[in-house]
């Protein structure tokens, strides 16, 4: 029982999902056709997105990240979520406003290959937290989470812990430079 053409990332993966194909082999099979068909990586940076200094940062990454794809051939989009929504819209949308933040953000985590998770701070931000554990829950083998912390504080409850176990368990790998992240990201290029 075929389902509906799946169009993540803008209809440019136009494969149907067939009935017998479990998510996870259709989610493997998605993957592996984007790879070498040469499509975008898609990529959501989670973050706190409370003060300008740390939307200039995270831009700074954004920015860095991007020029050494195109340096090295890469496609990658990387979804900021401060982005997703102006604020013009939040202040139309009023009281429902945190509910159309959170179905953009949420949509988006659906469709990404990498999650980014700024792990700065004496703890990990709460939405950041749900960001990964919500990524964490749905992803698939080929899905991953990257954790970049660049505090030298440590965070975590255990002797060599960097951030919370929970956080710290649920990231593929923890990078501590931009450099590292940029190298990590394109390990699946």
């Amino acid at each position: 029982m075929p389902d509906e053409i799946i169009n993540r990332r803008e209809g440019r993966n136009p494969v149907r999902r067939w009935g017998f194909l479990s998510k996870k082999a259709y989610d493997s099979l998605t993957f592996l056709l984007e790879f070498f068909l040469g499509m975008r990586l898609s990529t959501y940076f989670a973050a706190p997105l409370l003060t300008e200094s740390e939307r200039d940062w995270i831009r700074s990454a954004i920015g860095k990240t991007e020029s050494f794809a195109v340096r090295h051939g890469a496609k990658v989009e990387i979804i900021f979520p401060y982005e997703l929504i102006t604020q013009s819209e939040i202040d139309r949308l009023g009281e429902q406003a945190k509910l159309e933040i959170f179905s953009r953000c949420k949509s988006h985590l659906d469709d990404t290959d990498i999650l980014i998770a700024l792990l700065d701070g004496p703890q990990v931000d709460d939405g950041t937290s749900w960001e990964i554990g919500y990524f964490y829950a749905r992803k698939s083998p080929e899905q991953k989470i990257i954790g970049i912390r660049t505090d030298f504080r440590r965070a975590g409850e255990s002797e060599g812990a960097l951030v919370n176990p929970m956080i710290e368990g649920a990231c593929d790998w923890l990078v501590r430079t931009r450099e590292e992240l940029m190298e990590t990201v394109f390990q699946f290029f």
